[in-house]
């Protein structure tokens, strides 16, 4: 897709993947091993599954996405009031 071709193309994209705090002794993590658009006689939950599989190593080998948040408090006649926003800077891996 997309975001692989951008991973092959451009370096920046591309991170080497962050090894995880915990050493458990399991086996890696699932890991597409070769191109597929899927088959003709997958089923859809097989479809959707490696999709999955696809979609998370690709953000595990992308750049985080950039974000800030603000959160504000505000006590009017004894009731407090809190927003939160969320704003994507870079999106990265999210596309």
């Amino acid at each position: 897709g997309s975001l692989a071709q951008l991973l092959v193309n451009t370096g920046p994209m591309w991170r080497q993947p962050r090894s995880g705090g915990h050493d458990d002794k399991a086996h890696p993590p699932i890991h597409p091993t070769k191109f597929s658009d899927g088959e003709a006689d997958w089923s859809p939950e097989k479809k959707r599954l490696h999709e999955f599989i696809v979609r998370s190593f690709l953000a595990c080998c992308s750049l985080d996405a950039v974000g800030y948040e603000t959160t504000v408090t505000v006590e009017v006649a004894g009731e407090v009031f809190r927003a939160v926003g969320l704003m994507v800077r870079e999106r990265n891996w999210l596309n």
